[in-house]
């Protein structure tokens, strides 16, 4: 199996969390300047928001190591080890099936079936590239699994070194390898807290 780790994140989420974190601070500037008095009651949203912005446009991630993957969601985060992983999909996002479940990496959609202008096609020789479990009964591939998208370079990377496990022993259940998820508690927990002051202010107000 190739030595290479890396990690994925979506290509617009910083930019979307950054913008979001820019717009709350210029809120509370603007509060600042012009209603100072309102200013502690809407840090609580302010800060629930960026926390949001945070937990659902740059945490989310995808490593892939020798261990197998780590998706990292909004909720919690699942590794999956290699062998424990039965079907590679990309109907909605890079989801990874196994015995157990499925695990849905938030941070690799598929893309709209509809082609933005400019956009280049793939061509035949592109595909033909792709790993053999890529393709359905009928040859053809799905939107999410074509080469540009983001669901399709990742999906495309993952099948690779998963079909060298598949080949090299047994997957799913007869495997004994279980994915295993974490609950994010401590962004779950401050989230609740920021909501309930939230809340608790605009009843002040």
């Amino acid at each position: 199996m190739a030595a290479a780790s890396f990690t994925y994140r979506p290509r617009t989420g910083p930019a979307m969390a950054v913008a979001a974190w820019a717009l709350a601070g210029l809120a509370a500037v603007s509060l600042a300047v012009e209603q100072p008095g309102l200013v502690g009651r809407a840090l609580p949203t302010l800060a629930l928001v960026c926390l949001t912005a945070w937990a659902v446009f740059w945490a989310p991630q995808v490593v892939v190591d020798d261990s197998g993957l780590t998706v990292r969601n909004v909720l919690a985060s699942h590794h999956v080890p290699w062998a424990a992983i039965t079907r590679v999909d990309t109907k909605w996002a890079l989801t990874l099936h196994t015995a157990r479940g499925k695990v849905t990496a938030f941070a690799a959609p598929a893309p709209s079936s509809l082609r933005p202008p400019g956009q280049r096609g793939v061509t035949a020789r592109e595909i033909a590239r792709l790993p053999e479990s890529t393709f359905d009964a009928g040859r053809s591939v799905r939107p999410g699994d074509l080469p540009g998208t983001a669901s399709g370079d990742l999906a495309w990377v993952v099948r690779e070194r998963w079909q060298e496990v598949r080949d090299a022993g047994p997957t799913g259940a007869a495997s004994g390898r279980e994915a295993t998820r974490r609950w994010h508690t401590a962004p779950l927990a401050a989230w609740a807290a920021l909501a309930l002051a939230a809340g608790l202010a605009a009843v002040a107000g």
